[in-house]
């Protein structure tokens, strides 16, 4: 942007952070839009309730949506290791693939793909003037 390039930015969720308008400034930060797994700005419960307490466990907001990835990621395996009763490996796996409608704050996971990608909204987010706005939201 400092040299005069203007066409637009495309990203994925490395993008999902609010160094993206607060390093180039506002004046430079337009025309950039990245998909994320969860925006800072979701209202949900489940969102606004990791966000008050990772700041109060961290005195920060969480950055961008790796921190309740990886938070969804150990309470998966958590939950995985309760339904199973056991923490063999093979018996975590299992209880893994059987997981249907586990509430996350990332989404609702279920593993119902033979993929085992669990079909979960993707936000589109855009920034124009250092402002983040959610252009969509896609559903599969």
């Amino acid at each position: 942007r400092e040299a005069g390039l203007e066409l637009p930015i495309v990203s994925a969720d490395g993008f999902d952070t609010h160094l993206v308008a607060t390093t180039p400034g506002p004046d430079l930060a337009n025309d950039v839009w990245f998909s994320t797994h969860t925006y800072r700005g979701d209202d949900r419960p489940e969102v606004d309730k990791f966000i008050a307490d990772y700041k109060e466990e961290y005195g920060i907001e969480p950055e961008n949506s790796f921190a309740p990835l990886g938070y969804d990621a150990l309470m998966l395996v958590v939950d995985a290791i309760e339904r199973a009763g056991s923490v063999e490996h093979d018996a975590i796996r299992d209880a893994l693939e059987a997981t249907r409608d586990f509430q996350a704050v990332t989404g609702t996971i279920s593993y119902t793909r033979e993929s085992m990608v669990p079909p979960k909204p993707i936000s589109i987010i855009s920034v124009q003037n250092g402002e983040f706005t959610v252009e969509s939201i896609w559903r599969p």
